[in-house]
């Protein structure tokens, strides 16, 4: 049944604009993919880390159609990185042994099986459209008086339903997309979210922790498919709850709005120099939904834990990149493609060379998540206590790093370890 509260968001429409004819920079239509590595904007203006997430008044709402997942649908520049594509059908995946092998990519596409084939209820629900199947909820609204017990009910159902975490924030429209971008017809749409859907719930998944260690291959892919198909499930069980209680709930992965400020918001993290939220329970090892809501919810508020001042003098991620995408300089203002969100003071993450990385791999790339110091398992009192170090003592920073590599924490894992150990390891 289509959900009605969805149709608002997709009722609003501005005369659709035709993606395909607009050339990328350069005009190439024929790129190769070992050109795009050069592709690289000068950014001369570098901030203070203490800047870092200050809004700029030249900041725009982002086009999704300038997404690095959606370019290669109409971008000429861009297109050869659709090949990436080709591994989630098993007949066409590059199969060439190791974390690539056919039990390798079985895996991670079994993964991602869940969500896949909730996008296809919808144009790619999930990852261009919100999830448009929630069946009928109740006429009637339960009565709220109290915000607070309410946002915990919520997260309390969130979680119970396979949440990692769960936070609360207004809607910032800066976050909410410009425009959608159709891959099926290569034409945008407005994004406006009616002002009645005035909450996000924001929700993390962990990625299993031993899989992101065989980063980059396909069983690391495994990973990160598994947390988008957990998230599917998750953020449409949780709007559904919500539907049921007689509100109005639209469930949100990649789809319409930025999900890392949101999470920032919503008090689950903070930005890291590999341009992922850290949070400080899983570190990088999340994968993020959000529900938009009219139930009357009370807000979290946004988390300090060090992670900026850290990640100065890290630059873990930018040693261990294979596409060396991750800028080793000072905070700026723009980034260096036109898939980068300017106008944010941030550390930019060379979108392009990333994904052009993933297309000759053959599969995803996370080695950004598994060397990530903040990368641990925090059920552990020892890892516990380097975050309130981290936290607190920040001199003891540059130690820290070099502790983390003395102990071989974040080296790769070889999927024949991984698939070899014994379960319950």
């Amino acid at each position: 049944m289509k959900n009605t509260a969805v149709n608002q968001i997709n009722s609003t429409k501005a005369q659709g604009h035709d993606c395909a004819p607009e050339p990328s920079d350069g005009g190439h239509g024929s790129t190769e993919l070992s050109d795009l590595a050069g592709n690289v904007q000068t950014v001369s203006q570098q901030f203070s880390r203490e800047r870092i997430g200050e809004v700029l008044p030249a900041y725009r709402r982002f086009d999704q159609r300038y997404a690095m997942f959606d370019r290669p649908y109409w971008d000429p520049q861009i297109k050869p990185l659709k090949v990436f594509y080709d591994g989630f059908r098993m007949d066409k995946a590059n199969i060439k042994g190791g974390g690539h092998s056919q039990e390798s990519f079985a895996l991670r596409n079994a993964g991602w099986h869940v969500s896949l084939v909730a996008s296809q209820a919808g144009d790619y629900a999930g990852h261009v459209d919100p999830f448009n199947w929630g069946r009928k909820g109740s006429s009637k609204k339960i009565e709220i008086n109290d915000p607070a017990k309410m946002a915990h009910r919520i997260k309390r159902a969130a979680m119970l339903l396979g949440a990692s975490r769960v936070g609360i924030a207004k809607v910032d429209m800066r976050w909410v997309y410009s425009h959608r971008f159709r891959r099926n017809t290569l034409q945008s749409e407005a994004v406006e979210i009616p002002k009645e859907f005035k909450y996000a719930i924001v929700i993390i998944t962990e990625m299993d922790y031993q899989t992101v260690h065989t980063y980059p291959s396909a069983l690391g892919g495994a990973a990160s498919g598994l947390g988008y198909s957990k998230e599917a499930f998750v953020s449409t069980s949780l709007a559904q709850f919500i539907s049921n209680l007689g509100y109005q709930a639209i469930a949100s992965m990649n789809d319409t709005a930025l999900g890392i400020p949101m999470a920032i918001d919503a008090g689950l993290g903070q930005l890291g120099r590999n341009g992922i939220l850290i949070t400080p329970w899983f570190g990088p090892r999340v994968r993020i939904s959000k529900v938009f809501t009219d139930i009357p919810l009370s807000i979290d508020r946004p988390l300090e834990f060090g992670v900026s001042r850290f990640c100065e003098v890290c630059k873990k991620c930018v040693d261990d990149c294979p596409s060396r995408a991750i800028s080793g300089d000072a905070p700026t203002a723009e980034g260096p493609t036109k898939s980068n969100n300017g106008g944010v003071v941030k550390w930019y993450v060379n979108a392009e060379k990333c994904f052009e990385f993933w297309a000759r791999n053959g599969s995803e790339c996370g080695n950004c998540i598994r060397v990530c110091p903040w990368n641990k398992d925090f059920s552990h009192r020892l890892h516990r206590m380097t975050f309130h170090v981290i936290k607190n003592v920040p001199a003891l920073n540059r130690a820290i790093v070099l502790m983390d590599d003395l102990f071989g924490y974040g080296k790769k894992m070889s999927p024949e370890k991984w698939w070899d150990k014994h379960i319950g390891d």
